[in-house]
């Protein structure tokens, strides 16, 4: 999305045309869902779900307040990347519980962390002999953890070529 932000701003500029274009990052949302899995999995999380999340409502906040900037301060922030907790900051914008979410670049994780179920990974990268699939999907997420390099997850009956 960032490329294609980037690139689509450059296109409409080049026609003429005054449309901003710009990606936005927010950090760790807490959905429902997100909510539903913290309760499940207890204190085996990595992180205080509630401490260190942002509600669905922080992004809203910053959108808006972005959409009352000037036309120029909108059309200088075409083609960029901005992480929703930075420009929140910057504007003074808390979120509904009166908190200010950390941007996500401020977290230190293992390297190569994801917040992925990794049986979810298995079964894609690994599916049972038979090709059937599994009953129910797992209840909790899982982390997993990549090593430095992604060619212990690509099955070797896979070609994967990057550009």
């Amino acid at each position: 999305m960032d490329r294609m932000s980037s690139d689509l701003s450059t296109e409409l500029k080049s026609c003429g045309k005054s449309v901003s274009v710009m990606s936005l990052w927010p950090g760790v949302v807490r959905t429902e869902l997100m909510l539903n899995y913290a309760n499940e999995a207890g204190n085996t999380l990595p992180i205080d779900i509630n401490a260190h999340t942002e509600s669905p409502e922080f992004t809203g906040r910053v959108l808006a307040e972005i959409a009352k900037e000037s036309r120029a301060d909108i059309m200088s922030r075409s083609g960029h990347v901005f992480v929703v907790a930075d420009v929140a900051s910057s504007k003074g914008i808390r979120d509904i519980d009166g908190r200010s979410p950390l941007s996500f670049r401020s977290y230190k994780l293992p390297e190569g962390a994801l917040l992925l179920p990794s049986a979810s990974i298995a079964e894609i990268l690994d599916p049972p002999i038979d090709g059937t699939a599994p009953s129910s999907p797992p209840s909790l997420p899982r982390f997993f953890f990549l090593t430095s390099s992604l060619d212990s997850l690509i099955p070797s009956n896979i070609s994967v070529r990057f550009n």
